[in-house]
């Protein structure tokens, strides 16, 4: 097969990557530069953002890549770190092989112990090896309301009447100032979960790099916030990104009621599917999406070299997880942070 040369990116070449990008089947939201932007400006990781072109110019394939440097977790190169997808995305064969080829030869001089691809890619890597254990669940949104209801199932629907009942509202909010309260939430559910949170700084760079791209969907109850999410609209989709509920607020059901209304809203604004996000095998989260008549798509994550040991990640974070739990929320949202740069 013949090669492609393979080029890294600047500048000059930011938009010719997003054109390709938004043009390209495969290609995800964490595929574009503002990507890269967010991650360089909130955590500091170095990136090497690999392309290949035809004979007239145009691009041909990506793969964006981080190198991450971390004492707890070891030197690596991750596409795409803080995303639940990223990896190789090209047009030809030739491409995409040497866009792998670059990514080996670039880890091995600067000393990586391995490279992590993520990617709905089925695509087997010579040399790698592969975890699976993530997924995510997808609905059509473009079905008639009535049997995108009955699809959701019974437990759904008696949940969201449950919230109806309860007195909960459904708001939808563009403006960066629901951010602040978008994180409020956040913090608080990802703190009982045993997380680090990440920094509001974080939340504010993903709002300010994809402008009209990021919506947040927000219930409240008496006029205070018991549950958000932060939205992500690419191309047909709209991407559950980050949100939760309050721990005290449970009673009344606001997670099936958030992502009820947020599936009516992704077809009323003329999206064909509703992207749940990434969850974990066997978690709550898990359980809680493959419930809403979506259909589930396994994730890869493809690792170099291949005869790494491959658990999943809450055989690393599990006991870390239990103890972080205690920690006060206000105490997530100051150091949170400063470990969440390494959890990726």
């Amino acid at each position: 097969m013949k090669t492609a040369e393979v080029h890294i990116l600047t500048q000059k070449n930011e938009q010719k990557w997003d054109n390709f990008v938004s043009r390209t089947e495969g290609a995800t939201f964490f595929h574009r530069i503002g990507w890269k932007n967010v991650v360089e400006k909130t955590y500091r990781h170095k990136a090497y953002y690999f392309f290949t072109e035809d004979e007239s110019g145009e691009i041909t394939g990506v793969l964006p890549l981080f190198s991450i440097k971390s004492l707890i977790f070891g030197e690596k190169m991750v596409s795409l770190p803080f995303a639940p997808y990223g990896g190789v995305c090209a047009t030809d064969d030739s491409a995409a092989s040497s866009l792998v080829a670059e990514a080996i030869s670039r880890s091995e001089s600067l000393g990586k112990k391995y490279i992590e691809l993520r990617s709905f890619n089925e695509r087997p890597y010579p040399g790698f090896s592969c975890m699976q254990g993530y997924s995510t669940f997808i609905v059509d949104v473009h079905q008639d309301e009535k049997e995108l209801w009955q699809n959701i199932g019974k437990k759904n629907r008696n949940m969201i009447r449950k919230g109806v009942k309860s007195g909960l509202i459904y708001g939808w909010k563009e403006e960066s100032s629901a951010l602040s309260e978008f994180y409020q939430v956040y913090t608080e559910n990802i703190s009982a979960m045993g997380t680090p949170s990440h920094s509001f700084d974080f939340f504010k760079a993903v709002y300010n790099q994809f402008p009209g791209d990021i919506a947040i969907a927000e219930v409240t109850f008496k006029n205070e916030p018991v549950a958000s999410l932060l939205l992500l609209c690419f191309k047909e989709r709209m991407i559950s990104g980050w949100g939760g509920s309050l721990p005290d607020a449970l009673a009344y059901a606001p997670n099936n009621f958030l992502y009820w209304y947020s599936l009516l809203a992704a077809r009323q604004k003329g999206y064909t599917f509703f992207d749940f996000g990434r969850s974990l095998e066997g978690t709550g989260n898990y359980h809680f999406k493959r419930h809403w008549g979506a259909i589930e798509h396994p994730l890869k994550h493809w690792y170099y070299p291949g005869d790494r040991d491959i658990r999943p990640p809450q055989e690393h974070y599990e006991f870390f997880a239990q103890l972080w739990k205690h920690v006060p929320v206000s105490i997530n949202r100051r150091i949170g942070p400063m470990i969440r740069r390494f959890v990726l």
